[in-house]
């Protein structure tokens, strides 16, 4: 019987020896983006344009929707009120770039933008009914990513092109409409 248990703690013994060891004496440097901060943060605002505004290591941008009329229980809701589209930009100590923010859709552009943002595989964090009984229904969709500053950029701004006013003028949803013939 001693034998059986000597064995596993043996290797219980081993395991916890080599995951003891000290670590090297110069830990390897973290592998950074050829882009410094302030590089980085200039190609977002040129893929995204102004205004932004930074802080420290972190790039933030709001897109009120200005476009629509959002009625809750009959009355106006003013766009200071949260109808906003927020996008952060910061860098990760490794080197990449890290994104968050929140999308303020109607119903109607929920699903385009979230095929969008997969097409670059930026996670849908969450979704959540923006107010109760509106109309238009506004969704509420958060996001993250990591990456490149450019392809994250990029991406967003695809994601521009199914929000607002932008969408109807959007090339795939002219293709779709019947022609007369």
């Amino acid at each position: 019987m001693p034998n059986i248990l000597l064995i596993p703690l043996l290797w219980l013994a081993m395991g916890f020896a080599l995951t003891s060891a000290a670590p090297p004496a110069t830990a390897p440097a973290a592998q950074e983006s050829a882009d410094t901060i302030p590089e980085a943060f200039d190609i977002i605002r040129q893929i995204l344009g102004e205004p932004a505004s930074a802080k420290d290591d972190l790039l933030s941008f709001v897109f009120p929707r200005t476009d629509l009329e959002v009625l809750m229980d009959g009355y106006l809701v003013p766009v200071e009120a949260g109808l906003r589209t927020e996008v952060h930009f910061f860098k990760c100590p490794c080197g990449r770039m890290l994104l968050s923010g929140t999308f303020c859709l109607a119903e109607w552009e929920v699903n385009d933008v979230i095929d969008e943002l997969r097409k670059a595989n930026i996670k849908v964090v969450s979704t959540a009914s923006g107010f109760q009984r509106s109309k238009p229904q506004m969704i509420f969709l958060r996001f993250q990513a990591e990456g490149h500053e450019k392809q994250l950029a990029e991406a967003i701004k695809a994601s521009f092109e199914w929000i607002g006013e932008a969408r109807n003028a959007h090339p795939k949803l002219e293709s779709l409409i019947p022609k007369d013939e």
